[in-house]
């Protein structure tokens, strides 16, 4: 210990932790192999597997908090939740979107893509290609379109668009122009954020690569006023519904900063920082952790940061895990939790209930035996005469 009376992990006396009890106290979780140690001796295998699901489910408050203790370990888990794996995986998508930019603007630069054509083995038609062409349609798709890309190009950090350059206002952009515009900016979402337009959907940062060799939604070759028909009720409430799908991307912002939680974690360690500075007197600072002082607060906390890293570290960590853990109980979608713990069931059969598994009398925990104490023998006392005493009487 230091001076300070501090362990080696930076806890002072006070902080140290207490004393360990026995496996089952003070709300610890038990192992598989002590929870059955308290379970009558006739429990098969299956239904051993449900009950300690069950004491879990119990312990831990629902099933999806069971799941993430089992399986928070696993990469898959990690790549889709952990916040430290999403920022790199953030990273690594920007570098690739940027580089995208470079090759849209290779391609780009033949005649053929330059009109729009020679783009229809990488498409397929979009449910409703005939509204897609009616009137106005091209007008609504272009502006809105112009407003998505512009904040995925934000969020991803591209500087310069390359279709934005030479266009102007978009209200001077009609007939074929803008045609052959909307196509041009249909593609590039593709091609470059990984958003299929008419299709309403956005590639995440995990498949983010699918976009090189998946083929996104188009409206087709524009029909003639002859085949041309009236807009349907279904498909006019498709395309209100993919305004609102992506007026909202754009409203919200993508959701994988949030994952990231970087404000939540700026914020903890802020608050941890503060919370170990004690304003003495007047201008003088103390540091609780090893009660030095300083002049200014704006002092104590830099010599927290730099003196103590390794307790910062740790408020770090634990609040990383934390964002991890609710980053998985946020996803709606995850349904593996529950289906593992009905296949559970359904592997035992009708003829044991769930019910009749946990109305069954638990036996104690076995005793250990306690090795009986050695006899003790106090050399110093004088030696006892262990023989019969003989009298005249015995002569």
């Amino acid at each position: 210990p230091d001076r300070g009376g501090r362990d080696r992990y930076g806890r002072g006396a006070r902080e140290r932790s207490p004393p360990r009890r026995g496996p089952g106290g003070s709300g610890q979780v038990l192992s598989f192999k002590h929870f059955m140690a308290r379970q009558p001796d006739n429990v098969r295998p299956k239904e051993a597997e449900v009950m300690y699901k069950e004491y879990l489910i119990k312990q831990l408050g629902n099933a999806k908090n069971v799941w993430f203790k089992e399986h928070s370990e696993s990469e898959e888990m990690r790549q889709r939740y952990d916040p430290v794996r999403i920022e790199e995986a953030l990273k690594v998508r920007e570098a690739e979107a940027k580089a995208s930019v470079g090759e849209f603007v290779g391609a780009s630069g033949s005649d053929q893509a330059a009109e729009g054509e020679g783009m229809e083995a990488q498409t397929r038609l979009c449910k409703y290609p005939e509204a897609a062409w009616a009137e106005g349609r091209t007008s609504k798709d272009l502006k809105l379109l112009h407003k998505l890309v512009t904040t995925l190009d934000a969020e991803k950090n591209i500087q310069k668009n390359p279709l934005f350059g030479d266009m102007g206002s978009l209200e001077e952009v009609k007939g074929a122009q803008g045609d052959s515009l909307l196509d041009k900016l249909l593609s590039y979402a593709w091609r470059v954020h990984g958003v299929d337009y008419y299709a309403g959907e956005e590639l995440g940062f995990n498949r983010f690569r699918e976009r090189k060799d998946g083929r996104q939604q188009s409206r087709g070759p524009k029909p003639t006023e002859a085949g041309a028909s009236a807009v349907s009720d279904e498909a006019a409430q498709y395309f209100r519904d993919l305004e609102i799908r992506w007026d909202t991307r754009v409203f919200e912002g993508d959701r994988a900063f949030k994952l990231v939680g970087k404000e939540k974690l700026e914020g903890e360690l802020s608050s941890y920082v503060d919370s170990q500075v004690q304003q003495i007197d007047g201008n003088k600072f103390m540091c609780k952790l090893c009660t030095k002082l300083f002049k200014g607060s704006d002092f104590t906390k830099k010599h927290i940061s730099n003196k103590h890293a390794e307790l910062v570290e740790q408020v770090k960590a634990k609040t990383v895990q934390k964002i991890y853990m609710d980053n998985f109980l946020a996803d709606e979608t995850f349904k593996e939790h529950e289906e593992e713990v009905k296949a559970l069931q359904d592997s035992m059969g009708e003829d044991v209930s769930a019910a009749a598994l946990t109305s069954r009398e638990p036996r104690a925990a076995p005793t250990p035996a306690r090795t009986p104490r050695r006899s003790y023998f106090d050399l110093d006392q004088p030696k006892q005469e262990t023989r019969s005493v003989l009298d005249y009487g015995d002569i």
